[in-house]
Order: structure tokens, then sequence, then C-alpha cells
């Protein structure tokens, strides 16, 4: 890949995240230049983001991976993520989707899920930031969570980190229960959303791709390092059914149900993206350990 600044991006037409933030950035350092334009507050972010190279719960980390940009308005910090809002890579090739709902001006809370600054707290615009290890015990959220308008309720064995934040799983009667509110004023844009849930055995559904040059080990993590992906994923479908409409705030509550083998297991919830489409994409991803007999489970298939 060639140069990275803001000039070279707009001739080659080619970048990866480090180009599209400065681009960002330096379109928005340009913007009092021209009438009618008022300043933008815009700032560049690197660190670590949760994406194809990343399970939830894994331990090997590139902290500085990736890189965002931040904004500054009307008093507080939103995200944007310009780079996962053009597309997203699919083996060697990259495939084009405009998505700018997820990762135009993604509030602090939201966010945090999915990316962390290496270096400074305070980038994080959290009233309490977490650390990296804690940070690394989040559910993987995707696209599909945020473009649903997605909120996680409860989990059966749902560990809170002391931010009250969600973190791994852990089980001990083979029983897996998640309730997950979906705003229908937002869900795949009022065009209704199909939504599934699957348990993998022992394996995670996408690909990991590691990148052993800059990474840095996490000692003391609560489950097992890396979980190896599958070409075939042998997978347990969840049992799934909604709620009513919880109230005037026009909510829908989506429950999944499912039994799980013993051991490690990858919980995966996956939503439309599009009503005219229909691929699901990943909304949330946990790492679950059951420590039950696992005879309830069914065999994968």
């Amino acid at each position: 890949m060639g140069a990275q600044d803001a000039d070279s991006i707009l001739h080659s037409r080619s970048s990866v995240c480090d180009g599209y933030s400065n681009l960002f950035l330096a379109l928005c350092e340009a913007a009092p230049r021209f009438e009618g334009h008022e300043e933008i507050y815009a700032f560049k972010i690197s660190g670590l983001a949760r994406g194809v190279n990343l399970e939830a719960g894994d331990t090997v980390t590139d902290l500085n991976g990736h890189a965002w940009n931040s904004v500054y308005v009307n008093g507080e910090y939103r995200f944007i993520e310009s780079t996962w809002a053009a597309g997203s890579a699919e083996g060697n090739s990259f495939k084009k989707l405009f998505l700018p709902i997820p990762y135009f001006l993604a509030a602090p809370e939201l966010f945090i899920y999915t990316h962390i600054p290496s270096k400074g707290d305070s980038q994080q615009y959290l009233p309490e930031p977490l650390t990296h290890q804690e940070w690394l015990q989040l559910p993987h959220t995707g696209p599909a969570y945020r473009i649903n308008g997605m909120r996680l309720l409860s989990a059966t064995g749902l560990k809170p980190t002391s931010h009250n934040m969600l973190s791994f799983i852990e089980t001990d009667d083979d029983y897996m229960e998640l309730r997950i509110e979906l705003s229908a004023n937002l869900d795949v844009s009022t065009g209704g959303c199909r939504i599934i849930g699957h348990i993998c055995p022992g394996v995670s559904g996408p690909p990991m791709i590691l990148y052993p040059n800059a990474v840095a080990r996490l000692p003391n993590a609560p489950h097992s390092d890396q979980l190896k992906a599958s070409p075939s994923v042998p997978t347990s479908a969840m049992m799934f059914h909604w709620d009513e409409v919880l109230d005037d705030r026009n909510k829908r509550i989506a429950v999944f149900r499912g039994y799980l083998p013993r051991g490690e297991s990858v919980i995966r919830v996956m939503a439309q993206m599009s009503s005219d489409s229909e691929h699901c994409y990943q909304a949330i991803q946990f790492r679950v350990c059951n420590h039950g007999s696992g005879r309830r489970h069914p065999p994968p298939g």
C-alpha cells in the first residue's frame, strides 16, 4: 500500500484505515475555508478494533492495528469509522458496502464494544474508561447490532465488569438464554429483521487471522486462548421467539434459548442489515464456558 496522506489517497483512490482517517481529518480541517461552514473539531485515534482478525475473548491483540476519528459536536464526543463504513474484507478481496448508520457519529458507550485506543483513556470518552483486559472480555458486536438498534438485556451466566459492562459467560447447567432488545423504528430501517442464533461448539464462525509481528499477550484470561476457526463450522440453532412490544418506546425483545456442550463454545446472534437482502451479519458474539455435563446439548449438524 502506498502513501497514506490525504493528497495521495485522493489521487490513488486506494487506502487502508490510516489513509481513511487522515483524509477525514483533512476534510474537517479544510471545512472553515468554505463559506457557510464552521470549524469542525476532529481528531485521529490509533488503537485496536474487533474486526476480522479478532474473536470475542481473544488475548492476542495488535494494540496499534487500526485508526479512526472522533469529533466534538453539540457538546459531546462522537466517533467516525470511515474504513468500516466503506465495506468489508472478504478473503483477499474488498467488498464495497456503504454503511453510514452504525459508524457515523457513534456514541462512546456503543463504540467501546469494538474499538479501544492504544494510549490515553480519555479518548474513550467514557465516565469510567475500561482497561484493555476488561475490553477484551466484552462481547464482540458487529454492524448488525447498531443498525438494528440492539441492546443486550440479559444473558444466563453473564458477569459484569467493575464498570457494569458485559463480560464473558460461564454456566454450570448446560442452559443458555439471551434477551436482546431491538428498536422497531430502527430494525433494518423498519423493514423488519430476520435474526438467528447459533451455538458453535469449540470453534468460532468467522475465520481467525493473526498478525504475530505486532502483538501483546494479556495474562490471566478467564478462558483458554485461541479457539480455532473451521471452514465448515458445526452449529446448533438456538430456539427463538419474539416477546410483545414493551410500551410506547416501540421496542421488541428477541429471546434465544439453547443447550450448550461441555467446555467452550461461541454463541453468535446474526441479523439482517438490509430488508432487501437475505444475508445475515454478526450482531453479537460471546465466548462461553459450560461447566455442566453437556448431556442436554444436541449433536451439531
